[in-house]
């Protein structure tokens, strides 16, 4: 469960103004297996995205 310490350390996180995308990349990152089931549920482009990018040298997609 979230708990006052990640909710206070998001605040750091959001003054930098990171993108959503950027974040929701973070998250499938830091996943642990439940957690990783619940982001593919929602977002399953956006992990398969992840997924490509991965193991390409510096993430980045033919073309790019």
């Amino acid at each position: 469960m979230p708990s006052h310490w990640d909710y206070t350390h998001s605040m750091t996180l959001s003054a930098e103004d990171p993108p959503f995308y950027a974040l929701l990349f973070a998250l499938i990152r830091k996943a642990d297996t439940s957690n990783m089931e619940k982001i593919a549920r929602e977002w399953p482009d956006v992990v398969a995205e992840f997924k490509m990018r991965y193991n390409l040298p510096g993430g980045l997609l033919p073309g790019e």
